[in-house]
């Protein structure tokens, strides 16, 4: 078939122009191609081949070595015809208007668009996969260019492997062709070449939520989201590196010191997790819940060390006693020391708690009246309070008899240690612990009208614990005027404790703090421990860059006598502030207090050099000259 269709082209053509040897290519070996013949009056032809050739005969001397494309992977060559009026004659040559090649080390992609006159038919060369012969149509219906379709880059682009392509080694008989190509800019070429063959890192799913509270720390759910993963991932390296940033940005969530604490123990790291309870109640002591968690983790890894425990539940007592809602924490420590048979203990833990103002204070009697009446009352009391006891009984009953209850006046002298160590009869020992009910009924009364001056403010509360988003309106308000009854009532202990407990959930709220901050002032006893606390917790962590907590602070640590300390708050608030003159004038004069002057000096050159507006930089230069005019410079460095 491929010759027949050869014949046919060149006897058609011998009969036009004669000149039939001049403008047949030469034929590659290895497969003759497919000749179509059309002739349209407008003709766009699509050529995809992986060789490009041009007859040997019309090459120059210098080209004729140059004769091939290697067109490696997808290549496009777009020859679009423009032919003249049917009556003009067309040119024997062939125009190459636009040859586009994008060459890379491994795409490379060349587009070329010819335009042709040919005085002869058109001739395509393609291959037997693409278009048969047979079903090759004759003629075509004439179009103008405006009426045919554009055509897109998906359209010109054949997708090829690598074997289909040619070698270069291979055994054609044609020369490759070599375009002429403008020599690139390395500067251009080199990133292209990187991106080729440098491997990219892949972006794993804990890069990405990493990523996310980078670019915003305070983005809570991020964080969440985070440890999450984390946690679920299980890796301790991971886990501690994330778990130790976000409690660093807010020690008020209890409840991830207690995710971050059972992660550790989920993987035997008994100190890390020990460690990790320590940092989470020093950062935040009045949680309960925390405490709690902490006490029964305790009590499973060190259960014989009782000693141990008692002074851990004695801690959490002293540090969180007083929350209205450490309810819980009371009946754990009451219910160990009835498991260790430490009644004595356990009675005098309920003394404390039947006075202490707690939202089940009603429950708490309950359960201590069934506690005295299911224990003989020399069990739970000590021998003092015992006898002092069986005294008050005898003082309301006196019985006769073999000496079942004895007076102090009937005692024989010398006997005295004696008198109740008969046995007790069951009128008396129902009296005994009729009047121990009796006794800590009062106290548990005076409890309930205390609570009952306080119970509007703690149901105001309805959100004690932290959290980023704001409060409401009304909640702030109970917050200030229930701190305002208790200072009424003057129990500094329970000022601080409700402070503290305000600013778990308004830590966010500077008002808080500068409140609190008063109020500690305010004392005429020394509270150095508190205030230090105080100014760690509002300035390293929730109010980084509030000036008037930072400059208290500074005046703080030079009323103790820690200049440098001091000198170096004010710095770390100058770069977190800049501009602000109160911060300039406070370091200058701290300076000045130390006798630097050339510090002073340099303080003064640097920030009229560094100020960013006419004012600012008028009035440093005004109070520099003020400053210098009133003191004497002990410095010889001279001021720019």
């Amino acid at each position: 078939m491929a010759d027949h269709d050869e014949n046919v082209l060149k006897n058609e053509k011998s009969k036009e122009n004669g000149k039939m040897n001049d403008s047949v290519p030469e034929l590659d070996d290895t497969e003759p191609p497919k000749v179509i013949i059309t002739a349209p009056p407008t003709l766009s032809i699509k050529i995809t081949s992986n060789k490009l050739q041009k007859p040997s005969d019309e090459l120059d001397a210098k080209d004729s070595d140059d004769c091939q494309i290697i067109l490696p992977k997808t290549e496009i060559i777009d020859i679009t015809d423009d032919i003249c009026d049917k009556d003009e004659t067309l040119d024997e040559t062939s125009e190459i208007d636009k040859v586009v090649v994008n060459n890379d080390i491994k795409d490379t992609q060349t587009i070329m668009t010819l335009k042709e006159e040919p005085k002869e038919p058109e001739t395509e060369v393609i291959s037997e996969d693409e278009m048969p012969v047979d079903n090759m149509p004759v003629d075509t219906e004439a179009v103008s260019e405006d009426e045919l379709p554009p055509a897109t880059l998906a359209d010109q682009t054949e997708i090829v492997s690598d074997e289909e392509l040619p070698s270069e080694n291979g055994t054609s008989k044609i020369k490759r062709c070599q375009i002429p190509e403008e020599k690139e800019n390395d500067s251009e070429s080199q990133p292209a070449k990187k991106v080729k063959t440098d491997e990219v890192k892949p972006i794993t799913e804990l890069d990405k939520f990493w990523q996310a509270v980078k670019d915003d720390p305070s983005d809570f759910a991020g964080w969440t989201y985070l440890l999450q993963f984390v946690d679920q991932e299980n890796n301790a390296e991971n886990a501690r590196e994330a778990y130790d940033k976000f409690l660093e940005l807010y020690p008020y969530c209890y409840g991830y010191w207690r995710k971050f604490a059972d992660f550790e123990k989920r993987n035997n790291n008994k100190d890390e997790c020990e460690a990790v309870f320590q940092r989470g109640l020093n950062a935040i002591p009045l949680s309960v819940d925390l405490w709690i968690h902490y006490m029964t983790y305790l009590k499973t890894q060190h259960a014989d060390d009782v000693d141990l425990i008692r002074s851990k539940f004695e801690k959490g007592l002293e540090m969180c006693g007083l929350e209205y809602r450490s309810d819980r924490l009371w009946d754990h420590y009451i219910k160990w020391e009835i498991e260790q048979n430490k009644l004595i203990n356990a009675f005098n833990i309920y003394n404390r708690l039947l006075a202490t103002q707690t939202l089940g204070y009603l429950q708490h009697f309950e359960n201590f009246k069934e506690f005295v009446n299911k224990n003989a009352p020399d069990k739970i009391l000590n021998a003092k309070e015992y006898l002092e006891l069986r005294q008050q009984v005898a003082e309301r009953i006196r019985l006769s008899g073999n000496g079942e209850l004895l007076t102090d006046d009937s005692a024989p002298p010398g006997e005295e240690e004696n008198t109740f160590l008969s046995d007790v009869s069951e009128k008396e020992l129902a009296l005994l612990k009729e009047t121990i009910i009796e006794l800590k009924e009062k106290i548990n009364k005076e409890t309930a009208r205390e609570i009952a001056k306080r119970q509007a403010f703690e149901e105001g509360i309805k959100r004690p614990y932290f959290h980023v988003k704001p409060l409401e309106k009304c909640q702030i308000e109970n917050w200030k005027n229930y701190i305002s009854l208790e200072k009424e009532a003057g129990d500094h202990q329970r000022i601080v404790v409700l402070y503290e407990r305000c600013l778990i959930p308004c830590a966010l709220y500077e008002d808080f703090w500068l409140s609190y901050l008063d109020y500690l002032e305010s004392l005429d006893f020394d509270v150095s421990d508190l205030l230090t606390s105080f100014y760690l917790r509002a300035c390293l962590v929730h109010h980084r860059k509030s000036p008037e907590l930072h400059l208290k602070w500074s005046a703080f640590e030079e009323s103790k006598g820690n200049l440098d300390k001091a000198a170096e708050i004010l710095k770390n608030l100058d770069d977190a502030v800049p501009h602000m003159l109160q911060i300039i004038y406070r370091r200058i004069n701290l300076e000045k207090r130390r006798d630097q002057f050339d510090k002073v000096c340099e303080l003064y050159e640097h920030y009229i050099n560094t100020s960013h507006t006419k004012f600012l930089t008028s009035n440093i230069a005004i109070n520099m000259l003020v400053s210098f005019g009133s003191v004497q410079i002990k410095s010889t460095r001279p001021l720019n």
